[in-house]
């Protein structure tokens, strides 16, 4: 009797779970309190603008799959649509990122999904956290779009970007055409830089709120899919990852820096890999970065002089480097988000530039503040004071010279394809059906400016930029 007394209890403590999860869960579209709608399986927000609704979905979502509940008949919303991207779904704990909003350095938890351009599930996995990141597009009221950070709970690839747990959903929010960090990544690729790739375009979902297309790409970091270098340990030699910034922000936040790294020449490096350097193992990067800093400024350009800095730095990467900011005309180049990392001296020893991955503000793409409109110009990459004195010394350099003027003849009409031909037409043609989901999306933003993302203005202002940068370097770097 007892155990039959006993199996009824566990059968009534079994239903009562059981509605209790299903009241947690169900159908919140029929909260008509709350602007959601059910889509997808998914809770996706209304969004209002000039008092009319707006629901966004990704272009493989059947209407059948639309959940047209009381929320639905209450806003009738206009479905919006973008094709030919994947959708990237971020949940968090709070089930909102308002303090993520009010706090660049705050991290929110929560959950991740990744769907194809068919709709396929690609990926679905823990979120360690989502914070915010840039720094001029973070704080300027001009540009509501925010870029984020996202780590994995697991190494994972996403959307065909090298493997890890470190990506970065760029916004884009200062480019009328959202790709001109794609086409510099491009160039990078085009050119063999070691250890550069492409990002992804995305319709990005956060807590069921259409945020717009984004940019997934994978930021500079080791890793065996990404900067494939040993972390220092016992060696101390080797590998280090480091960030060049100016000084001016490196003050602002020296008190958030925690492995600092200072030149003789004011040259400053924030030290990622390892996380907590030692101070042992900065004392010896500071040591050996000054040695690198006396080799690249030491003037001249013979070739004893050229061997020299050739000793410590991998020419290559860094002719690389300087290559794609001037194509680009990039405002930050040799200012900020310059990334570079060392290897073990087993391995030779010598710093290397990562690939670049900072370029909104290029190709035409400027604040009036800056000055910066014309395509005419070398930058040497000292746009401005803040800039670093390293690769404008290596423009002295005869080897250097010769390399990067070389390497651009070799690319000259692979680059000049991807920047006004057939492959940015293919660019714009995947973009194509995304255009009108971002604008509305974006659309005070955008109208302030007086554009329209994506419009044949926005692609003409970029294709003219860039045929007159390709002419300009075309007449100075054929005749040196």
């Amino acid at each position: 009797m007892n155990r039959r007394n006993d199996i009824i209890k566990f059968i009534l403590m079994l239903i009562a779970v059981i509605v209790i999860i299903s009241l947690c869960v169900r159908d919140s579209s029929d909260r008509v309190d709350r602007k959601y709608i059910r889509a997808g399986g998914r809770d996706i927000a209304v969004f209002s603008s000039d008092d009319k609704d707006y629901l966004f979905l990704p272009g493989y979502m059947d209407e059948a799959k639309i959940k047209r509940t009381k929320a639905f008949g209450k806003y009738d919303p206009e479905i919006i649509r973008y094709t030919g991207l994947p959708t990237l779904y971020i949940e968090t704990t709070a089930g909102n990122i308002d303090k993520v909003l009010e706090d660049k350095d705050y991290k929110e938890p929560g959950r991740i999904s990744v769907y194809d351009a068919a709709g396929n599930k690609e990926y679905s996995g823990g979120l360690e956290y989502i914070k915010g990141r840039g720094n001029y597009t973070w704080v300027s009221e001009e540009w509501p779009k925010k870029p984020f950070s996202i780590v994995l709970k697991k190494e994972t690839s996403l959307l065909g970007q090298p493997a890890g747990t470190k990506f970065a959903l760029i916004a884009n929010a200062s480019d009328d055409t959202l790709i001109r960090n794609d086409l510099a990544r491009s160039i990078q690729e085009e050119l063999q830089f070691k250890y550069a790739t492409r990002g992804s375009f995305t319709g990005l979902y956060i807590d069921g709120e259409f945020k717009g297309i984004y940019y997934l790409c994978a930021p500079p970091d080791i890793g065996k899919a990404r900067i494939d270098i040993a972390t220092a340990g016992s060696d101390i030699t080797g590998g280090y990852l480091m960030e060049r910034e100016y000084v001016d922000r490196f003050a602002l936040e020296e008190d958030k820096i925690a492995c600092p790294v200072v030149t003789d020449g004011e040259e400053h490096f924030i030290v990622h890999e390892p996380d907590y350097a030692t101070q042992e193992q900065l004392e010896y990067l500071r040591d050996y970065m000054n040695k690198v800093e006396s080799a690249i400024i030491t003037p001249g350009g013979d070739d004893e002089e050229d061997a020299r800095y050739s000793e410590y730095i991998d020419t290559e990467t860094f002719v690389l480097a300087y290559l794609t900011e001037e194509i680009a005309k990039n405002y930050d180049a040799g200012v900020s988000s310059g990334f570079c990392y060392k290897v073990s001296d087993r391995d030779g020893g010598k710093l290397y530039c990562a690939p670049g991955w900072d370029f909104d503000m290029t190709l035409g793409s400027y604040q009036d503040w800056m000055g910066y409109d014309s395509p005419q110009g070398l930058t040497r990459m000292y746009p401005h004071s803040d800039a670093s004195t390293w690769f404008i010394s290596l423009q002295f350099k005869d080897s250097f010279r010769d390399r990067y003027t070389q390497a651009y003849r070799d690319n000259r009409d692979a680059i000049a394809d991807i920047l006004y031909g057939k492959r940015l037409k293919q660019t714009r043609e995947m973009l194509a059906g995304a255009y009108e989901a971002e604008y509305i999306r974006w659309k005070t933003m955008y109208d302030d400016r007086g554009v329209i993302p994506g419009s044949d203005d926005a692609y003409s202002h970029l294709t003219d930029f860039a045929r007159e940068r390709i002419d300009f370097l075309d007449l100075v770097w054929s005749t040196e």
